[in-house]
């Protein structure tokens, strides 16, 4: 939160102040977005010409999941146990240095190419983790935005540096060469994160009576690991199948794919701003249930699926298939965003600290690793299911798993409802404000609708 401003002339300061921290922060999180995916358009070839098999390729790529999923568990729980602001320059400088080595590695080949690469990017995965953990529990501590604008900026300018990496490789790659590439990007995020490292604050810790490791006996915190974990699955099934299907079935050119997933990556960073709005108003596990009930047909639709076959009798459609999955991938910030809301409520009501770095750091490293479990887990659902059948069987199997979700949220809801407990601190008790201060709970005054 906020510090307390005596004059006008100080609490301008304090403003811009708090801008540039957010412009600083979410500039680092871009360019280390941009190191995970840049290198997609010239290394697997690259990978080949050294000898290794699409297998291989497959593993280097996974071992950064991999790492962000355990790094993700590992540092929501030690958040609080040292400054976020040493997490966050080690995270980005980890990042920035496993770049530069990636870089390097191109001197070997065979079988220690494989472990080189496999072991650098499972590093750059780690400090990728530890970056985005401690950059949005510093965030949702020390500035007046709403937590789930918190969120909803990071995820956006995570999105848009994932969907400007490959552009930007390509871009290096073609101008430059390959290690000089990975020197480049590197280096300018070793600069940046010096640059965060100036700007950060200090943050005094957080003296606790729970324990973080407690956040996993609450059962809503489970739904929303839960949820999460389809949704970033469904996500990545879809990603990672699309390319080949609407090659083969529409026979779309390159350049035109690349049209098709800036469109699809824009409709999730549109709904990145506008969804906090909605959680500001209150509403929360109604945007998660509305988007979840929506998304099942809309996949439906998409291929169209096969059980489908009546109405439209074999055909399909490129546009139907584009616009449906835009929608589609809308909808997933949707049920992403009002997630680390709902958790940090069911926190407080539990009894964490309301404004605590403890809970908001296992809350942000809780669900992110869901969003790692899916990412490790879509791409192999999807291409299984393509594998023994086609696309459009996946995607209706990706319908179907709006249903266990939609199940699920729905009879934990009733339950909560039912025996009369709290989904969020109660009305009154959470908000404070206090010469301009805000209190993190200050969005969620108004009643779940």
């Amino acid at each position: 939160m906020g510090n307390c401003m005596d004059s006008p002339t100080s609490g301008l300061r304090a403003v811009w102040k708090e801008r540039l921290l957010m412009v600083v922060v979410l500039t680092v999180q871009f360019v280390s977005r941009c190191t995970d995916t840049f290198l997609y358009p010239f290394f697997p070839q690259e990978a080949t010409a050294k000898g290794l098999t699409p297998t291989h390729i497959g593993i280097v790529f996974s071992s950064f999941e991999l790492s962000r999923f355990l790094t993700f568990f590992t540092i929501g729980y030690l958040i609080s146990k040292a400054n976020p602001k040493h997490w966050c320059v080690v995270g980005g400088g980890l990042v920035s240095v496993c770049c530069v080595l990636f870089g390097l590695v191109d001197s070997t080949s065979g079988t220690l190419y494989l472990v080189l690469c496999s072991l650098t990017r499972f590093l750059a995965g780690s400090g990728a983790a530890m970056l985005t953990v401690a950059s949005i529990t510093l965030l949702l501590k020390i500035t007046s935005y709403s937590s789930s604008f918190v969120i909803g900026a990071v995820e956006g300018m995570q999105g848009v540096g994932y969907m400007a990496g490959p552009a930007l490789g390509s871009a290096l790659y073609t101008i430059s060469n390959y290690t000089s590439a990975f020197w480049i990007l590197g280096g300018s995020l070793f600069l940046l994160n010096l640059a965060q490292a100036l700007v950060l604050p200090s943050v005094e810790q957080d003296v606790n009576k729970q324990s973080s490791i407690n956040l996993f006996n609450i059962p809503g915190v489970l739904v929303l690991f839960f949820q999460v974990t389809i949704y970033k699955t469904i996500v990545e099934a879809t990603y990672s199948g699309a390319s080949n299907y609407l090659s083969f079935t529409f026979q779309t050119s390159p350049s035109t794919l690349g049209i098709v997933f800036s469109v699809w990556s824009a409709g999730y960073l549109v709904g990145c701003p506008l969804i906090p709005l909605l959680v500001n108003k209150g509403f929360i596990y109604s945007q998660i249930l509305i988007a979840w009930v929506v998304a099942a047909p809309l996949y439906m639709l998409a291929g169209p699926s096969p059980l489908l076959e009546f109405l439209f009798n074999g055909q399909k459609y490129f546009l139907l298939t584009v616009i449906t999955i835009t929608i589609s991938i809308f909808l997933a910030g949707v049920q992403l965003i009002p997630s680390f809301q709902a958790a940090i409520n069911l926190a407080a009501v539990n009894g964490h600290e309301k404004d605590s770095m403890q809970t908001y750091g296992a809350v942000t490293g809780t669900l992110n690793s869901a969003i790692a479990l899916g990412s490790l887990i879509g791409p192999v659902f999807g291409g299984a299911i393509t594998q023994m059948s086609d696309f459009t069987w996946t995607l209706t199997s990706l319908a179907g798993l709006s249903l266990p979700v939609v199940t699920v949220i729905s009879v934990y809801l009733l339950s909560m409802k039912l025996l009369k407990l709290p989904l969020k601190p109660i009305v009154g008790e959470d908000v404070k404000i206090e010469n301009g201060e805000k209190e993190k709970l200050l969005s969620e005054s108004t009643d779940e609708e």
